[in-house]
């Protein structure tokens, strides 16, 4: 397996005078992943086990947390003047995501932003065979902020994993003897 990122931070800068609130995405970062396994791997982002999983936090006082979305939202939806319930929230926009963690999920490209991953993680991609060259990913947040945001930087840590999948391995045992 092999795995790269190539800035592993991702951020935003936004200050909001307004009451409406202001809209920015970041620039793309790129997870690059490959395997020789012959089944394949499984990518997945997953969140910190903290209660404050889901939130970016104030460095400066941890008190002043920007939540996450609720629900997948497109980028017009998250940045519409009107959209002020999106206010001093964010979300996180990989360019492929999977729809269920099941053996038969089903992983597309997309252009919606996500609330944010689980604790447990959420899929990104499975693959079901090996590539000794790279398949590249985008990841990307949004924020949306409003004066009434605490003014510093907001953090919150995730974890990229990705792991082989499972090979098939069958044992039989013979018994050698005739038993009645």
């Amino acid at each position: 397996l092999s795995l790269s990122i190539d800035n592993s931070t991702v951020s935003v800068d936004i200050a909001s005078v307004s009451t409406q609130g202001n809209f920015r995405k970041s620039s793309n970062s790129t997870i690059s992943a490959s395997t020789n396994n012959a089944t394949g791997y499984t990518l997945s982002i997953a969140g910190n086990s903290s209660s404050d999983y889901n939130k970016l936090i104030n460095n400066d006082d941890t008190n002043a947390k920007l939540n996450s979305i609720t629900e997948a939202t497109t980028e017009s939806q998250f940045s519409a003047l009107s959209g002020t319930a999106y206010n001093n929230m964010w979300g996180y926009l990989p360019s492929k995501h999977c729809s269920n963690a099941t053996d038969t999920t089903t992983c597309t490209t997309n252009t919606d932003f996500l609330p944010a991953p689980t604790s447990t993680g959420d899929i990104l991609d499975v693959t079901s065979a090996p590539n000794s060259t790279a398949n590249e990913y985008q990841l990307a947040i949004g924020a949306r902020v409003d004066s009434s945001t605490k003014i510093g930087s907001y953090t919150n840590t995730f974890n990229v994993i990705l792991v082989a999948n499972a090979i098939p391995y069958t044992v039989t045992y013979v018994d050698p003897t005739v038993s009645n």
